[in-house]
C-alpha cells in the first residue's frame, strides 16, 4: 500500500463520509472549523481592501448591499466565501454601489362582485363597487386573509368583513348571511399580518440567519418571534407584515434554502404569553 502525502493538502468536508473513528471525526470537525475562521478573517481583509481600492465607504449599508448582491445569508458568510475564493470580484463594485430598493408599504383595495356575476367580470365594469379605504372593510381576525388569497365578504354596519373563502367561520356564516364575491385589486398603503412556522435542526446562529433573510434581504417587518428547542430540533413562529401571497411565497422559498431548515409553512396566527423573542435553549 502506498500512502500519498502533500504539504499543501487541507482538510476536506468530504472526508467525513469515510472517517471511521469518533476521534478522527472530532479532529476533522475542529480542523474544518479552524479553516472556516481563517477563511472568514482572510475574506474580511479582502473585502476591506477592495472597498479601499475602489474608494467605497466601509459601512453597514454597503456590506448589506454586498450580502444581498452575492446572495449570501450574512456578512460572515460573505467574508468566508471571499476568503475561500468562491465569489467573483468582478461584480464587487456593481453590488457595493447598487441602489437599494426602498421599503414600500404597498397595498391593496378590494373589488366587490354581485354573487350572480362570473369570476371573469372585467375590472372596469361600472356595476362593480370598489372598496378603496380601510373604513369600508375589515380583515377577519379568524383567518387573516392577505392579497392573493381567495376571499369573500359579509356586509356589516360600516362596510364589509373579509374572510378567506375556505375559512370555517365564513362557511358557517353563509348558512344565515349572504356572502359577496370579492377580488383584490389596486395597491394602497396598508399592511397585512400573517404567520409562518419554521422547523429544522437546531444550531448556533440559525435564528439570526432566519431573521437576516426576512428583515434584511427581503425587507419584511417582523412583528413577533417565538422559538422553542427540544432535543436539537427547533420550532419557530414568526408574525410578519407582508404585501401579498407572492411575497409570502418568496420568503418561504428563501428560508427553505437555509442550512438546517426542514419545513416552512403558513399557519393561523397564534397567541403567546410573551410578545418578544423566546428561546428554551
Amino acid at each position: 500500500m502506498e500512502i500519498l502525502t502533500s504539504e499543501t493538502q487541507t482538510p476536506q468536508r468530504e472526508w467525513l463520509d469515510f472517517i471511521a473513528t469518533a476521534k478522527a471525526n472530532n479532529d476533522l470537525h475542529q480542523a474544518l472549523k479552524n479553516e472556516k475562521k481563517i477563511d472568514t478573517l482572510r475574506g474580511q481583509q479582502i473585502v476591506e481592501r477592495l472597498l479601499e481600492e475602489k474608494e467605497i465607504p466601509n459601512t453597514d449599508t454597503v456590506i448589506t448591499k454586498l450580502v444581498q448582491g452575492y446572495g449570501v445569508v450574512d456578512k460572515n458568510e460573505l467574508f468566508e466565501k471571499f476568503g475561500a475564493g468562491e465569489l467573483d470580484k468582478e461584480k464587487f463594485v456593481e453590488f457595493a454601489t447598487q441602489k437599494r430598493k426602498k421599503k414600500k408599504i404597498l397595498f391593496w383595495g378590494l373589488k366587490l362582485f354581485d354573487t350572480e356575476e362570473s369570476n371573469t367580470t372585467q375590472n372596469d365594469d361600472p356595476s362593480t363597487k370598489v372598496l378603496q379605504n380601510s373604513t369600508h372593510y375589515t380583515i377577519a381576525e379568524c383567518c387573516h386573509p392577505i392579497p392573493g388569497d381567495s376571499v369573500i365578504g359579509f356586509k356589516t354596519d360600516d362596510g364589509y368583513e373579509i374572510h378567506n373563502q375556505n375559512c370555517p367561520i365564513a362557511i358557517e356564516k353563509q348558512l344565515t348571511q349572504k356572502a359577496e364575491k370579492i377580488k383584490w385589486i389596486s395597491r394602497h398603503e396598508q399592511v397585512f399580518l400573517t404567520s409562518i412556522l419554521i422547523k429544522g435542526k437546531d444550531r448556533i446562529g440559525i435564528l439570526n440567519e432566519i431573521s437576516a433573510v426576512i428583515a434584511h434581504q427581503l425587507n419584511v417587518n417582523i412583528r413577533t418571534v417565538h422559538i422553542e428547542t427540544v432535543e436539537k430540533e427547533f420550532t419557530a413562529y414568526f408574525d410578519l407584515y407582508i404585501h401579498d401571497t407572492q411575497q409570502l411565497n418568496t420568503i418561504m422559498m428563501s428560508l427553505q434554502k437555509l442550512k438546517s431548515v426542514e419545513k416552512v409553512q403558513r399557519i393561523e396566527q397564534r397567541s403567546f404569553t410573551v410578545n418578544e423573542t423566546k428561546s428554551t435553549k
